[in-house]
């Protein structure tokens, strides 16, 4: 059987042939495309948003680009001995990611927790690492890259 000069069966065969090739198509790789597309900022000064204590870590993102976050490092100087830390990444937009430890006998502590996933962070986005615990006094950095914002 024939519909618009076309063998119904091989009309399927090449339907199917069609479809198992759109499904597998890839819209490109996800990561930095050059290697100035990296992007670690360190934080200097302290954090603006409201109710923090903690360091901003905002990278410069420029128009029509997101930073797409890896991981970030970060320390504390805590002044109190063998007690827990807890440090978040905090956007103005709130909580992103977590990372904790113990102190040392000086009351410090440093720890690097990874994105594996990524976090997509738009442009006019605040972020800082800020104590979970109340007190201390943070630093740190954030790490990933730069790609277009789709």
């Amino acid at each position: 059987m024939t519909i618009g000069g076309c063998r119904v069966q091989s009309c399927l065969v090449a339907l199917a042939i069609g479809l198992f090739l759109a499904g597998t198509a890839q819209a490109g790789p996800i990561g930095p495309a050059r290697p100035s597309d990296l992007v670690t900022k360190v934080g200097t000064v302290a954090c603006s948003l409201p109710f923090t204590i903690g360091i901003d870590v905002t990278p410069n993102i420029p128009a029509g680009k997101v930073f797409v976050l890896t991981s970030f490092d970060w320390d504390t100087v805590q002044n109190y001995a063998n007690i827990a830390s807890r440090m978040i990444l905090y956007s103005s937009g709130g909580d992103l990611a977590y990372g904790g430890g113990m102190a040392d006998s000086n009351g410090r502590s440093a720890g690097s927790v990874p994105v594996p996933s990524g976090i997509a962070i738009h442009s006019g986005t605040t972020l800082c690492i800020i104590t979970g615990t109340g007190f201390g006094s943070p630093g740190g950095a954030v790490h990933g890259y730069l790609t277009n914002d789709r």
